[in-house]
């Protein structure tokens, strides 16, 4: 079942991508496991933010990595609409 956002968010989302505040700036983030599986579990869903989901979904792939004993139970799945999503057996956990 897709997940209807609504114009209003649709146009906000389309106006991030066309302002002139789109600029690339290289940041560095800190955070404990359970901060980075919350992350994943509200970025990386069928609601989210293409550009958001898309950061979340590629944090996901590096921590998996990483350490596969914490991060390993995620998933990233192709939802009905075609785009990826990730999911973990253990929501809200």
């Amino acid at each position: 079942m897709p997940i209807n956002i609504g114009p209003r968010k649709n146009r906000q989302q389309a106006a991030r991508g066309i302002l002139s505040n789109v600029v690339e700036a290289p940041i560095y983030i800190t955070a404990n496991a359970n901060a980075w599986r919350h992350f994943i579990d509200i970025r990386a869903s069928a609601g989210a933010d293409p550009e958001i989901r898309h950061l979340a979904l590629l944090t996901l792939a590096c921590l998996s990595h990483v350490d596969p004993l914490i991060f390993g139970d995620d998933s990233i799945e192709q939802a009905e609409d075609g785009d990826f999503i990730a999911t973990s057996p253990y929501k809200g956990a």
